[in-house]
């Protein structure tokens, strides 16, 4: 595991924690909001929550819903979606709660990848063409509504003596395999959505300082799940959720509406 790289991804400003600002929290209280997710999603409002109870200007009605009747007024709505380890099961769930209603009376919406969801045997470029023909086909049915696209999450690659013990168990190296597959997944949106990407695997592989967590392979860089963000290795510590859920309330407030 080295550290060092320039961040590229996201602007280093948008993981601040020590506070979010007034004019964040405004912009998003008058938004209508739809979050699909799994597991991490749940860390990730969490971490929204824990910037809620410090500061009193924070007035986000976060409701776990899909119903098209609960956008009436502004929301910041979420559910689960999918199966995990299934990821076209987590595609087609998003298509059809925005064809539901949800697509028509939203003002943002958008759903995220599990990191369970896209492994060593995942078929990268299957993937990718499954996503891009759905957010294409949502994006000119629903021309009002914005979908930004979220990078798929890393997970920790072991150093030391647990790498060690897998190779010499024969067990290879299949964190690194998966971060590497997930990293192609998010080097296509990057190139493809440009300004409606939230990087979360730029801000889960990045330090406050800059400094990027990454490792090596067949000459190449690649990044990872900062081991100081997780307890699991996967999912994200109060640390780590603090972390994404500042970088997706600036994101999310700075979201233009579709021309």
């Amino acid at each position: 595991m080295c550290k060092g790289a320039e961040m590229t991804s996201v602007d280093p400003n948008s993981a601040k924690t020590d506070k979010i600002p007034k004019e964040v929290w405004d912009a998003l209280s008058r938004k209508k909001i739809y979050f699909g997710h799994m597991s991490v999603g749940f860390n990730i409002l969490d971490g929204i929550r824990d910037f809620m109870q410090g500061e009193r200007q924070a007035r986000l009605n976060i409701v776990e819903t899909s119903d098209p009747s609960a956008f009436r007024e502004p929301i910041f709505a979420h559910s689960p979606i999918g199966k995990n380890a299934y990821p076209l099961s987590k595609i087609d769930n998003f298509r059809s709660i925005l064809e539901s209603g949800v697509g028509d009376k939203a003002d943002i919406a958008f759903f995220k990848f599990c990191y369970v969801d896209i492994h060593g045997g995942t078929d990268v470029d299957a993937l990718i063409r499954a996503f891009d023909e759905t957010i294409q086909a949502l994006q000119a049915r629903f021309p009002k509504l914005t979908i930004p696209v979220i990078t798929a999450p890393l997970t920790v690659v072991p150093a030391g003596l647990k790498t060690s013990l897998k190779k010499l168990l024969g067990q290879g190296e299949p964190d690194k395999t998966a971060n590497i597959k997930r990293e192609a997944f998010n080097a296509h949106l990057r190139e493809k959505y440009g300004k409606l990407v939230f990087d979360l695997a730029a801000l889960e592989s990045t330090l406050p300082n800059g400094q990027r967590t990454s490792f090596v392979e067949d000459g190449k860089t690649f990044y990872a799940l900062d081991p100081s963000y997780s307890d699991d290795g996967g999912h994200l510590n109060a640390t780590g959720r603090r972390i994404i859920a500042a970088g997706m309330l600036r994101f999310l407030a700075e979201l233009s509406p579709r021309p």
